[in-house]
């Protein structure tokens, strides 16, 4: 996209990190059309800056759907654009699961006034990492972040990931570069990554139902 296109922090002005960049690709990820793409960012300077990049009204965060014919490669939208950069993951391919709520409690996990109605066992049985549709997995704040009107959720993400296989050169360097420790699941051969931040907890998207398409981000903390 044009560095016209690239979004900044409305609240410190700082260039806004790619979260999630996905194409076009029904049934999975219906954007309207072929060849658009779907783009999340972030301020990655909130917690030093103040920038309530959990609220998607804050000018902190932006989602929004590329149309192919905007497409271009400016090249960096700065000179210090690298060191905004989150670790790139490539998602290669996606595992169908069903999440289903009771007819007795599916109203109320939508209500931000009834949703702690909801059994703790209900919820959790929620899947609340990385994915694509499905049911969100609220984290402390319940469904108050969900836009009015007509809008889908479309992608849930977690600020953290169980990378399978072992840690790459790059990865290794990348966590020492942000101070993160290495964590090792004992159970399978793999490593934990934290990429986003999120408060160690969930990002949600939303687009409009009707064109021209729109999109809202919000996150929680566990």
């Amino acid at each position: 996209m044009s560095r016209e296109r690239w979004p900044r922090c409305a609240h410190c002005g700082s260039v806004q990190s790619l979260l999630a960049q996905l194409r076009h690709d029904p049934p999975k990820l219906d954007l309207g059309r072929a060849g658009r793409i779907l783009y999340v960012f972030q301020c990655a300077q909130w917690q030093w800056n103040g920038c309530d990049s959990f609220d998607p009204a804050s000018g902190a965060n932006a989602c929004f759907v590329l149309e192919p014919e905007k497409f271009c490669n400016d090249g960096p939208v700065d000179g210090d654009a690298s060191r905004l950069a989150h670790l790139e993951t490539r998602v290669l391919s996606w595992e169908r699961h069903v999440e289903t709520l009771r007819d007795g409690f599916a109203g109320d996990y939508f209500d931000p006034k009834k949703c702690r109605n909801v059994p703790v066992g209900d919820c959790y049985a929620i899947c609340g990492v990385t994915k694509l549709g499905g049911i969100p997995f609220w984290d402390n704040v319940g469904p108050s972040d969900i836009p009015a009107g007509n809008w889908r959720f479309v992608l849930q993400m977690s600020d953290h990931h169980f990378i399978l296989g072992d840690l790459s050169e790059a990865a290794a360097v990348y966590l020492s570069a942000m101070n993160m420790p290495l964590l090792r699941d004992k159970s399978r051969v793999g490593w934990y990554c934290s990429w986003a931040s999120f408060g160690q907890g969930v990002g949600y998207v939303f687009l409009s139902e009707k064109e021209p398409i729109k999109g809202v981000f919000a996150w929680q903390r566990l």
